[in-house]
């Protein structure tokens, strides 16, 4: 019987069902208000007490990134654009109790996307900020370590090729630093 509870919490864990002692159970975690009711998780983090991904919002275009811890619920991250730019945001990793997000939003320097960084004291922010011509630069930041310094992404510039660069960013106590991985 032991080898089958063990069994059962790992696939309640990768599936991300949470276990008690009346079993296994499913949770949704809402959408942000507004919109059309709609929304997926692509994170959760070490602890397992912070989920992120995107949403339909009154305040979205096509979808805003969100974090959703248990005291908080769904909050909204977002966007690094301002007022006359489709707004799109999408969380893709997070960080021990949800403490550092991490993503790729629409901004008005860059055509495409921008690889983002967000923390409650901070908000939502570039890890880098792009270089110029900005039109012709995209990053993304797919996932942070669990003490929120350390970030893995890609970028590319498409008009000079559209290869993407595998990158990791360290946070240096006062900044970003980008580090190439190939």
């Amino acid at each position: 019987m032991r080898v089958h509870l063990s069994a059962l919490a790992t696939i309640a864990c990768v599936a991300g069902l949470h276990v008690s002692a009346a079993g296994p159970s499913l949770r949704g975690v809402g959408d942000l208000e507004g919109g059309a009711y709609f929304s997926w998780a692509v994170a959760v983090s070490p602890d397992g007490t912070a989920v992120v991904g995107s949403s339909k919002s009154e305040d979205s275009g096509p979808f805003e990134a969100f974090l959703w811890t248990e005291p908080g619920g769904m909050t909204g991250l977002g966007y690094l654009c301002g007022p006359n730019t489709a707004k799109w945001s999408d969380a893709l990793g997070v960080s021990l109790g949800g403490s550092v997000v991490v993503g790729e939003s629409t901004s008005d320097f860059v055509q495409y996307w921008e690889g983002f960084w967000w923390s409650e004291p901070n908000g939502m922010d570039w890890l880098i900020p792009p270089p110029p011509p900005a039109w012709g630069f995209w990053s993304r930041a797919y996932d942070v370590s669990a003490d929120g310094a350390t970030v893995v992404g890609a970028q590319c510039f498409p008009h000079v090729s559209i290869l993407w660069e595998a990158l990791k960013w360290v946070w240096d106590g006062t900044q970003w630093q980008q580090e190439s991985l190939g």
